[in-house]
């Protein structure tokens, strides 16, 4: 599969918690097929050793994202997260958790390691 997305992120704080919104926008092409897809995910995160998430701040993150086809049948997935993370340098972060993701009538429970980098 290859795509390309547009998206808007918007940001709230409430005390020390960021809650994160965004909503995604994509182009889909798989082998032969193009299909778009729309996705909204609203992620918390809040810092355990700190006042806000920066180098060295351990923290919680809860996320759920819903995922939409304009098409055929609406629902195409949802996923649920929840996980701990560590942000190690200004542009690297460490997560790891549990993801609980829901295709059609099928449900399967992972789990993630996630290596961010921000450029």
């Amino acid at each position: 599969e290859h795509r390309i997305w547009q998206q808007l992120i918007a940001l709230n704080y409430f005390g020390k918690t960021k809650l994160e919104h965004r909503f995604r926008y994509e182009q889909r092409w798989i082998e032969a097929d193009f299909k778009t897809r729309y996705r909204y995910r609203g992620m918390l995160f809040h810092p355990l050793n700190r006042e806000r998430i920066e180098t060295g701040t351990f923290y919680l993150g809860i996320y759920n994202e819903l995922f939409l086809q304009p098409s055929g049948t609406t629902f195409d997935r949802n996923r649920f997260y929840t996980g701990m993370g560590y942000k190690y340098a200004p542009n690297i972060q460490f997560q790891l958790g549990y993801l609980l993701q829901t295709v059609g009538d099928r449900t399967g429970q992972y789990l993630q390691f996630g290596l961010i980098f921000d450029t």
